[in-house]
C-alpha cells in the first residue's frame, strides 16, 4: 500500500520481499548464527518475520530489516514492565557483535 507522507511525498510499501527472500538474507543469517553462537534461546522455532517491529517500515519497503537484542521482557509497554536482568548482557552481546560482523561485510 502507498502512504502519503506530510510533506507529500508517497511511500510505497508494496515492495516486500518473499518470506523466503527475507529469511535468507545475510543480515538475518547474521543476526541467526550470532544468537546460536551466543546460545541466546529463541521463543520461537524459526525467525519471526510477523508483528509490529521498528523492522516494518524497512521491510514494507524492500529493506532488509530486523528488530534484535535488548533483554526480555514481561508486561511491554506497561507502568510495571521489568527486564529479565540476565538477559541483559548477552542482548547487549549481541548487538556489539552484529554491529562488527555487519561492517566486516561492508568490506
Amino acid at each position: 500500500f502507498r502512504m502519503e507522507k506530510p510533506s507529500g511525498e508517497d511511500v510505497d510499501y508494496s515492495k516486500v520481499r518473499s518470506r523466503e527472500a527475507r529469511r535468507a538474507d545475510p543480515l538475518v543469517q547474521t543476526a541467526l548464527d550470532i544468537q546460536r553462537y551466543l546460545n541466546i534461546p529463541s521463543v520461537q522455532p524459526a525467525p519471526l518475520d510477523i508483528g509490529s517491529t521498528d523492522a516494518n517500515v524497512a521491510v514494507g519497503m524492500g529493506i532488509p530489516g530486523i528488530a534484535i537484542g535488548g533483554p526480555y521482557y514481561e508486561r511491554q509497554h506497561a507502568l510495571d514492565e521489568v527486564a529479565e536482568e540476565s538477559s541483559i548482557i548477552p542482548g547487549t552481546k549481541m548487538l556489539i557483535l552484529l554491529a562488527v560482523s555487519l561492517a566486516e561485510l561492508a568490506d
